[in-house]
């Protein structure tokens, strides 16, 4: 047996051991980001409405947290490395155009069905703000639902508040005067350093409580030295603790989207910057920053007023950085922000 033919029977071992026991469910695999994955569990009810049935969640353990924020919609759950999912499709494992129960599903739209998707999923990047299709809706037509498929935002477990609640009395977060700042990404390039840096001192010239979270960023400014104090969070203690806190200010990544899908009301500032790296090597490629706005590839999340949230494009290096802090920090009317 040759290294191809003994790829092929691990795979094909590997889509029994996904089925087994979810014979009966639907099987929806997700090999993508935190982002991807919250919009897919916040049309499960949708789903479930339009297809019937039970649901099987496929996911890298990794992302477990955010199926957190969804329970009451998921069956089963089974955990499989992401570079182990997509291997089922780019080697044909699975067949990507049947659509049934006890089937996996590919829900990574570059992955998905017959991979039209995957055309339309870049010219986000290439071309932001073009066109009428949303993110959302691509998420919909992976899934096979109508377009008007409602959105469901997933809420905060009890036992998560709790913990967050704990986490928030021992680290001194001030409720509703703290601001945590997620300084990593692991796509777009970071603001740098100097930004992060300087934002902490004007947060903390204006009486705020600061606090910084670098766990979960694969790629990291160098040089931070944040007027703050560091602290370690998952991603679903992420979001509860960003309630109490009452303020986050990150890149554009899922943990935005995740807590736009989720029922909050911390406000968000996200920090558009001008360069990506689709491989995950730190070799950044030039990017519209547009191509990051949730207001541009999400824009149904913002028709209720839940939050203030708004949007910063920092470039490296930037004019006038202090002038735009100073905007972040003092901001225009909050009641013209308000989403």
């Amino acid at each position: 047996m040759d290294e191809l033919e003994q790829l092929i029977t691990q795979l094909t071992v590997l889509r029994d051991q996904i089925v087994s026991g979810c014979e009966d469910h639907w099987i929806l695999m997700v090999p993508s980001s935190i982002g991807e994955l919250a919009t897919v569990c916040a049309l499960l009810p949708a789903f479930r409405a339009h297809h019937g049935g039970k649901i099987c969640m496929v996911v890298d353990s990794g992302k477990r947290d955010v199926l957190k924020l969804f329970t009451d919609q998921i069956d089963a759950v089974k955990f499989v490395p992401l570079a182990a999912m997509r291997a089922l499709s780019t080697y044909r494992i699975i067949n990507p155009l049947d659509f049934r129960v006890g089937v996996p599903q590919n829900l990574w739209i570059n992955q998905n069905g017959d991979g039209r998707g995957f055309a339309l999923h870049e010219l986000f990047r290439s071309q932001p703000g073009r066109g009428g299709l949303s993110f959302i809706d691509l998420v919909r037509y992976a899934m096979n639902l109508p377009w008007e498929a409602p959105i469901v935002r997933g809420n905060i477990e009890l036992d998560v508040n709790v913990e967050a609640m704990r986490y928030a009395k021992v680290n001194r977060i001030e409720p509703g005067n703290s601001v945590v700042f997620f300084t990593g990404n692991n796509t777009n390039k970071p603001a740098s350093a100097k930004f992060w840096n300087l934002l902490s001192e004007a947060y903390e010239a204006a009486g705020k409580k600061v606090f910084y979270n670098m766990h979960g960023g694969l790629f990291q400014p160098e040089g931070l030295d944040i007027r703050g104090t560091q602290i370690h969070l998952t991603t679903n203690l992420a979001v509860a603790i960003c309630e109490i806190a009452g303020h986050m200010i990150s890149g554009s990544n899922g943990l935005v989207a995740l807590g736009l899908l989720s029922n909050t009301k911390f406000n968000i500032d996200v920090i558009l910057t001008d360069s990506y790296d689709p491989t995950g090597t730190g070799n950044f490629v030039p990017l519209n920053p547009s191509a990051g706005s949730h207001f541009v590839v999400m824009p149904e999340l913002f028709t209720s007023k839940m939050r203030v949230y708004r949007e910063w494009e920092v470039t490296d290096p930037t004019e006038g950085l202090n002038a735009l802090i100073a905007s972040i920090v003092t901001g225009p009317s909050v009641d013209a922000d308000v989403v």
